[in-house]
């Protein structure tokens, strides 16, 4: 079959010039416009213009409940001051066969480690550090953390949002993970409970995040699959640390999933920014059919606390 643009092989169509000119137009004001050829006997590339459009206007994700923040230092240039970033880090699980070397700056992101589950090489999302209720300071990509009213959605105050340069990749998924710890809000560092205690892998049961409740009506109060949630202090673990791992307890009726995802754990690892200042001997061996998960405690946590902890196998 002919690959050119040849009326005497195929097809064609007369040229619709106020339809491309009204396309280019969104795209110039909009950014949200895309024109491409039917001359072509294969427009998957037109396909994936569109599906980038389309994933480029999906604006924030409503979270169930207010997440932590912390105080921390603003974006270079941003002189609003009182800014803070949330315990959350967002992977982007690359399409099969994408290389992490598209994750670039210039969109927010850098490389993050092979995604164990699907062996897809992912992207860390950059977090933006800004004023409770304000805009992300102009000329820095990735995400942050917006408590203004959701245009999507005007009772939700609490959602995550990209910048116009970071949205995902066409085929790529976001995996938000989020990290919240108990009394003391930001603590500053993992300390071992008294001895007697049980080891890595044993029930625990780590304070529920919110006030309320978890029930059909009211999630504020559940444990839910899209965070990660570690209790540290805890009298229960020998290690003084609980772990909530993306455990969905509005699904799990039955609390067949508990026992999994929700056991003491351990700090097995820290970031290369802190192995000169953290000994070996602060660190545990995860036991057998666990896996030490990289790095599930980010930079917006205290040093004390970051780092990797023993998850289990499968999860």
């Amino acid at each position: 079959m002919a690959t050119t643009c040849d009326p005497a092989a195929q097809y064609f169509a007369w040229p619709s010039r106020r339809v491309v000119q009204v396309a280019r137009r969104f795209a110039e004001r909009y950014q949200n416009g895309t024109v491409s050829s039917i001359c072509k006997n294969d427009y998957s590339g037109a396909l994936t213009q569109i599906v980038e459009r389309i994933q480029s206007r999906l604006q924030g994700r409503c979270l169930p409940r207010p997440i932590e923040t912390v105080a921390t230092s603003c974006e270079p240039g941003d002189t609003r001051g009182n800014c803070v970033r949330t315990n959350c880090i967002i992977h982007e699980l690359l399409p099969a066969g994408a290389s992490s070397a598209v994750c670039s700056a210039a969109r927010g992101r850098v490389p993050g480690d092979r995604d164990p589950a699907t062996m897809r090489d992912t992207c860390i999302v950059s977090q933006l550090s800004l004023p409770r209720g304000m805009a992300p300071p102009g000329g820095r990509e990735g995400f942050y953390y917006d408590t203004r009213p959701d245009p999507m959605s005007p009772d939700c105050r609490q959602h995550i949002e990209f910048t116009a340069g970071a949205g995902l990749f066409a085929g790529a998924t976001a995996v938000i993970d989020c990290v919240a710890a108990s009394a003391p809000a930001s603590p500053t560092s993992v300390a071992p409970a008294c001895s007697g205690a049980v080891p890595v892998g044993g029930a625990c049961t780590p304070v529920r995040p919110g006030t309320q409740p978890c029930d059909v009506t009211n999630t504020s109060g559940c444990f839910l699959g899209t965070e990660i949630y570690l209790e540290t202090g805890s009298r229960t673990c020998q290690s003084g640390v609980c772990l909530a791992y993306r455990y969905d307890e509005r699904s799990d009726t039955a609390g067949r999933e508990r026992a999994r995802r929700v056991h003491c754990t351990c700090r097995c690892g820290v970031p290369a920014s802190l192995r000169a200042t953290v000994p070996q001997s602060e660190l545990c061996a995860c036991p057998t059919g666990f896996v030490c998960q990289t790095d599930l405690a980010g930079p917006q946590y205290n040093p004390g606390v970051q780092g990797s902890y023993c998850v289990r196998v499968g999860l």
